[in-house]
């Protein structure tokens, strides 16, 4: 009977060990895969920044402030969250939500949603009054402070902290790569004069209280953009130079990593910094912003992707007008009721500068070759077809 007994009790504990074992390789399993789950990369990019389902039409900022860089741990941010936070700053500005100071009402005057069509489609542009682009509404004159800088903002209930990973089990060694957030823009630049050298703007992460680093604990290095990056070019072998033409097809993907705050519940800033060159001639458009937490692999730092908009005469120009006094002959364009000294501008369909005349008389004449064209004759521009 002592042998059943001990026999039974010694099956009991195979078969406890054994079930101790397959619990406990459940349980590794169970917290791998619940871990795991937690720490996938994640996209955190508020609705906000969804360019693609707003209305076409004017793009309202959410403040304006009057530093290079906004306070630490600006309480507006979260004050007036909108699902986005778009900010303008610089020395030329003032610390408003309605942007009330003088360059911050014409600045506003530039963004707008424009759809674009083809691959393209919708974007966020923002546009200078002398711009030749030939879709959207230029802005307002009278804005140039010298620099600014356009600052966008995650969801402060929605992005990684340090202390937030740490609290759910992550070693502090790993706890900077777990509250990493990856910035993703999408972007093409067009400037009446291609810009080879002086940058338009450079692109640079904040934390909110204004401290930008990476992982490593290096500062996060800057990365600059300038008209000429979207240019194709060839070199002459005449004058043995290059010669850069502006693409309309070519837009450039960044992709930024950086580590996010130490506390929870704050937002980080995403900061396009201009101040080199000219913006009143150029138009900036911008397809995506995104933001990635925990991103997987290497951040992009610059990459050129082919997108074309659709058919020009598909897509509406709102800056275009038809007000102006014109017929076409074969090869021609006659234009009329001018006064003396207006200028008169046509550019191709892509943004170049055809020519460039001023009245002496109250009609004019100017030959061109057959297709599409941009007329501008002071503020108003209308497209024109010479057959």
């Amino acid at each position: 009977m002592n042998n059943v007994f001990n026999k039974l009790i010694y099956s009991f504990n195979l078969k406890s060990t054994a079930m101790k074992k397959i619990f406990t390789v459940i349980l590794i399993i169970g917290v791998t895969f619940t871990f795991h789950k937690s720490y996938a990369q994640e996209d955190i990019t508020p609705s906000g920044y969804d360019f693609s389902q707003m209305e076409v039409g004017e793009f309202t900022l959410d403040a304006e402030f009057a530093t290079a860089n906004p306070p630490n741990s600006w309480e507006f941010v979260t004050d007036y969250w909108n699902d986005r936070f778009v900010a303008v700053g610089g020395g030329a500005f003032e610390t408003s939500t309605d942007l009330s100071s003088n360059m911050g009402s014409i600045l506003q005057t530039y963004f707008q949603i424009v759809d674009l069509g083809g691959e393209v489609g919708k974007v966020l542009m923002m546009k200078g009054p002398n711009n030749s682009f030939e879709y959207g509404e230029p802005g307002d004159e009278g804005f140039w402070p010298g620099w600014f800088n356009l600052s966008f903002y995650t969801d402060p209930d929605n992005t990684p902290s340090i202390a937030g990973v740490i609290d759910q089990g992550v070693d502090e060694e790993d706890a900077e790569k777990h509250a990493t957030v990856r910035m993703r823009v999408v972007f093409h630049i067009h400037q009446n004069e291609i810009e080879t050298s002086n940058k338009l703007f450079d692109i640079l992460g904040y934390t909110y209280t204004g401290m930008h680093k990476q992982v490593d604990g290096s500062d996060a290095p800057t990365r600059e953009f300038r008209s000429g990056d979207f240019a194709s070019v060839e070199f002459d072998p005449i004058t043995e130079t290059e010669v850069f033409e502006y693409n309309p097809d070519k837009w450039i993907v960044c992709e930024y990593d950086f580590v996010a705050n130490e506390e929870s519940g704050v937002p980080l800033r995403y900061v396009l910094r201009f101040g080199e060159s000219d913006f009143t001639t150029t138009a900036l458009m911008i397809k995506e912003i995104s933001f990635i937490a925990n991103p997987e692999g290497e951040p992009v730092e610059m990459e050129e992707i082919q997108l074309s908009a659709g058919d020009p005469t598909n897509v509406s120009i709102p800056g275009a007008v038809s007000t102006l006094d014109y017929y076409t002959t074969e090869g021609n364009l006659h234009l009329n009721n001018l006064s003396a000294g207006q200028l008169i501008e046509i550019y191709s369909i892509t943004g170049q500068k055809i020519d460039a005349v001023k009245t002496v008389s109250g009609s004019l004449t100017i030959p061109l070759n057959r297709g599409f064209y941009i007329v501008r004759v002071d503020q108003e521009a209308v497209k024109v077809s010479i057959q």
